[in-house]
């Protein structure tokens, strides 16, 4: 009986993951697709604290992410990798990722954290980290928005990871774009079921603020 249950539970699972997958391939967005004619390139710097997650797995992340920007033709770049060692309180992790960090603290509680961590590097930055028992997976574009931060724990079910996905959105941020609620499969959609992994779409408004960003 209870063989039956869990290959019953297991198709289960399987129909709604394969109604969900049918369900984005097989619609698009009602917004035509952005354009950008002239290339554009940012540079980024990654930092992984404590090993908390392998090389390997952020270049990944790196990659995925610069494929989604180059349909928009924005040159994603990887300057260097650099594995941090940083005995960060919870609190401090837990700032980090805290989304009531208002810009007059920059200068007196983030920015010092980041600039220890980074050794003052002037460069655009990636951050990656536990984000222990925070319930955001990353930050954006804050306290003069020279970095990105992303979490190692961005799963659901334990199985599905979204810092591929987390991270071309973090950047989105980087590049001047804001968080939105509606436009199915948009990359800045943050309310998306599941987070789609084919959200990689932008409107023209949206790649002309990205642009703008560059001047």
């Amino acid at each position: 009986m209870k063989k039956e249950i869990i290959i019953f539970g297991g198709i289960i699972l399987f129909s709604i993951l394969l109604t969900i997958l049918i369900y984005y391939l097989g619609t698009t967005p009602k917004e035509e697709r952005g354009n950008n004619i002239q290339k554009q390139n940012l540079s980024f710097e990654v930092y992984i604290l404590n090993n908390e997650i392998s090389k390997d797995s952020i270049l990944s992340s790196f990659e995925y992410a610069k494929k989604i920007w180059g349909i928009y033709n924005i040159s994603i770049d990887l300057i260097k990798i650099i594995n941090l060692k940083e005995n960060l309180s919870l609190t401090e992790r837990n700032r980090l990722f805290d989304f009531n960090t208002f810009e007059e603290n920059c200068s007196e509680k983030y920015n010092p954290l980041i600039e220890k961590m980074t050794n003052y590097s002037l460069n655009y930055k990636i951050i990656v980290l536990d984000k222990k028992n925070s319930s955001n997976a990353g930050r954006g574009c804050i306290c003069g928005c020279r970095f990105v931060m992303i979490s190692t724990q961005d799963k659901l079910l334990g199985f599905l990871d979204f810092t591929k996905l987390n991270l071309a959105h973090e950047i989105g941020h980087i590049l001047g774009l804001n968080d939105i609620n509606y436009g199915k499969r948009n990359l800045m959609n943050h309310r998306l079921f599941l987070k789609s992994f084919f959200s990689n779409f932008l409107n023209q408004t949206q790649v002309n603020q990205v642009t703008s960003s560059f001047h």
